[in-house]
Parts: structure tokens; C-alpha cells; sequence
């Protein structure tokens, strides 16, 4: 650590140029795929409905699907109205705002995004 810390203070240093160059091209990276507000949104429906359906067959009538359906697009308007997404340039926090309190259930960065567990 000492060597790099000496190799970066010499202000002729090639390797200076290299290693600030390869720093800037991560940080760049990281805020260029940081996920969008839909994304956040997408990865938060996945995760409830694979917590919904997990425990339930796949609906085989009409009246199943269109409950099927109708139970998504409730789910699609909720989420929009709950989910939000603060961005921190590097990365992004999927947040649920419910009754005046909100906390960070996701987290996204270099394209994606991971919901925890619980929420």
C-alpha cells in the first residue's frame, strides 16, 4: 500500500496516470448502469410475486387467469405508488413508503438490482 501511495504522490509517474485512469473508468462504469427506477420497480414486483404464486397453482380456468390478471395490475399500480427509489449516483436504494415511514428493501448497481428477503 505504502509503494502505491508513493508511485501516485510522483506527479511524473506513468503508472500515476494508469491508475487514476483505471479508477475513473470504474466510477464512470458505476454510475452509467446504475439501474433505473423501473428496474427497481421490476425486480420488486418479480420478488412479490414469486412470494404470491410460490404457494399457489397456476390458475387452469378462465376465471382464474382473469383473477390472476387482475391481482397483477393491483399489484402494478401498488408498487408504483409504494416503491421509490433514491439514487446515490453510484448506486440506488429501492425504498417502500407505507403510512408516513419508509425503509431500504433493494439495493442496485452495475445493472442490478437485489431485493432482500424481508420487507
Amino acid at each position: 500500500m505504502q509503494s502505491l501511495i508513493t508511485l501516485l504522490s510522483n506527479p511524473n509517474s506513468n503508472m500515476k496516470k494508469i491508475v487514476l485512469s483505471v479508477i475513473g473508468l470504474v466510477i464512470f462504469l458505476f454510475i452509467l448502469t446504475n439501474p433505473s427506477e423501473e428496474k427497481h420497480e421490476e425486480a420488486f414486483m418479480s420478488k412479490i410475486n414469486s412470494s404470491m404464486y410460490s404457494s399457489i397453482t397456476e390458475p387452469d380456468d378462465d376465471w382464474g387467469q382473469a383473477g390472476q390478471a387482475l391481482g397483477n395490475t393491483i399489484l402494478e399500480v401498488m408498487v408504483r405508488n409504494v416503491v421509490s427509489v433514491d439514487n446515490y449516483l453510484f448506486f440506488s436504494a429501492t425504498k417502500i413508503n407505507y403510512e408516513g415511514s419508509s425503509s431500504i428493501v433493494g439495493i442496485g448497481m452495475l445493472g442490478v438490482v437485489i431485493i432482500t428477503e424481508e420487507f
